[in-house]
């Protein structure tokens, strides 16, 4: 029960952030010229997945008193790695970026540099946890209260612990997904038919 407790205030805090973020990122794409709009995308999405790393050791750090490799900090990172890669699609999938209101813009995703972003935010964070004053940075200070006093505000806060039960069912399920393709890894069939035929000798 206290990790689904610490899952469910997680996804809180996650959609509390998301919520903040959101804004943020959308004033800095106004002020932005067109032309480097969809370039700074995965910037934009680097700065905000180091942003939440440091949230989610601040939140740990509040919660326990201390920063360490417990039972609670390892579920925290957990969620947040897969948090991260929760919309990496494959690497024909397409999505839609609107760059004005007259215009739109298809867009590859970039698999990998999704991948890489994930990865490093993770290594980031977990460097993060030997130098425990980076948290007590103006920055994060500023996420931790604000996402805090987002969770206050009665019809956002409603919302968010609504999205904080979806968290922890969606988490879940990966979890058990990623065990089961784990245990189950397909292998590639061979099919004969992708041989040529070789005469005897």
């Amino acid at each position: 029960m206290k990790v689904l407790s610490l899952l469910f205030h997680l996804g809180v805090v996650f959609a509390g952030f998301a919520f903040l973020w959101f804004w943020i990122e959308l004033l800095i794409k106004l002020v932005l010229p067109l032309k480097i709009r969809v370039p700074s995308k995965y910037i934009l999405k680097l700065l905000k997945s180091l942003f939440l790393g440091t949230l989610v050791l601040k939140f740990n750090l509040m919660q326990e008193g201390f920063l360490a490799f417990n039972t609670s900090l390892t579920v925290s990172l957990l969620a947040y790695f897969l948090y991260m890669i929760r919309s990496i699609k494959n690497e024909n999938s397409w999505f839609k970026v609107k760059i004005n209101s007259n215009m739109q813009a298809r867009v590859k995703t970039n698999v990998k540099l999704e991948w890489s972003i994930a990865f490093s935010s993770l290594l980031v964070t977990l460097i993060w946890l030997f130098y425990p004053k980076m948290l007590d940075s103006a920055t994060t200070e500023w996420f931790y209260a604000k996402t805090h006093y987002l969770l206050s505000v009665p019809l956002l806060g409603w919302v968010f612990r609504i999205s904080g039960l979806f968290f922890v069912i969606g988490t879940i399920l990966r979890f058990v997904s990623a065990l089961f393709w784990i245990v189950k890894r397909p292998t590639k069939k061979i099919d004969p038919e992708e041989f040529d035929d070789f005469e005897e000798l």
